[in-house]
């Protein structure tokens, strides 16, 4: 998960030592990684932890507009989504994750005994709980994660006819539409984008049934329904 973060200020080192901060007339917008800025010890995906949003905004709109205009794009992307959220794939991850849930739990316990035992000392054992706690809290995720996943999958209903008449709504507007409605659509049919350590991005479509004239987030959101869902994916 990337949150954007504005920077006034780049740092300059000098051979001195010292330290010179220079400040930018307008901010420069970075996409950071939240899991390794909440939890560093953790995780460590990707060096650097942050992303140019102008970089990252600007291949994320190109691809939009290749699914807009381009069917081609889209079936190879629903099939894409089809082999990666197999429901009988995501189900065998599923049952994986909560074993090891089971076996952290059961790791947690022994680990306890062991220093009423005098095997270990309490500081041994707090350090040995918080690793456990830490790696079970992420596990409980994954297993919300893969629930919801299994869920997207059965209720997904892949149709040509529904994409071609949205796409046939939008696709007239790209060559006047404006900054502010560039990214209010992008809003409208992206419902997420993931960023993996080498650079390759995943943007996960949410094609809705039908698009409200004018557009509008608020309009939309309450009267959304998905039709179907696909991934595109492209390479900073």
């Amino acid at each position: 998960k990337f949150l954007p973060r504005d920077f006034w200020t780049h740092r300059t080192h000098r051979r001195s030592g010292k330290v010179y901060e220079y400040r930018y007339k307008q901010p420069l917008r970075y996409y950071k990684c939240f899991g390794m800025f909440r939890y560093p010890d953790r995780f460590n995906c990707r060096k650097p932890g942050f992303i140019k949003a102008s970089e990252l905004d600007e291949l994320v709109w190109q691809k939009l507009v290749e699914v807009i205009q381009n069917p081609a794009v889209v079936a190879q992307g629903m099939e894409a989504c089809c082999e990666q959220a197999s429901k009988t794939a995501l189900t065998e991850e599923l049952d994986s994750v909560r074993q090891q849930v089971s076996d952290i739990s059961w790791k947690r316990q022994k680990a306890i005994n062991l220093q009423l035992r005098g095997v270990i000392t309490e500081q041994d054992l707090s350090i040995q709980l918080k690793f456990i706690d830490s790696r079970k809290e992420f596990l409980e995720s994954e297993v919300k994660r893969l629930s919801r996943a299994i869920g997207e999958v059965e209720n997904k209903e892949i149709n040509f006819a529904t994409l071609e008449q949205v796409s046939s709504q939008i696709r007239d507007r790209l060559q006047t539409i404006t900054d502010e409605e560039r990214a209010e659509l992008a809003q409208l049919l992206i419902r997420r984008v993931w960023v993996d350590g080498v650079g390759n991005v995943d943007i996960e479509f949410a094609i809705p049934e039908r698009i409200p004239a004018p557009c509008n987030a608020d309009v939309y959101q309450r009267h959304k329904v998905t039709s179907m869902l696909f991934v595109v994916r492209g390479k900073l």
